[in-house]
This record gives C-alpha cells, sequence and structure tokens, in this order.
C-alpha cells in the first residue's frame, strides 16, 4: 500500500527529474523540428524576396 501511494504522490508532484529519459528526448526532437521548420520557412522566404 505504501509503494502505491508513493507512486501517486509522485503524480501529484511531477518534478523534472520524474521524467523519463525518452519523453525528455521525445521533447528535444520536437523542438529541434520545429527550429529547423521555422528556419527553413525564412530562408524560402529570403531566397524568394531575393529574386
Amino acid at each position: 500500500m505504501r509503494e502505491e501511494e508513493g507512486h501517486i504522490e509522485a503524480r501529484h508532484n511531477p518534478a523534472p527529474y520524474v521524467d523519463s529519459t525518452d519523453d525528455v528526448l521525445r521533447r528535444q526532437v520536437a523542438d529541434l523540428r520545429a527550429q529547423y521548420g521555422q528556419a527553413e520557412d525564412r530562408a524560402l522566404a529570403l531566397r524568394s524576396r531575393s529574386t
């Protein structure tokens, strides 16, 4: 019973170190993909402006 209570507490009080490595990496990959997309859009806009 005490173990279960600990798990419930962890869920209610999320701390950064509770995240699994997979979740952290997935978030980082999503952020990098978004940044890459924005950079690509900017490059296309600059190219179309210069011609």
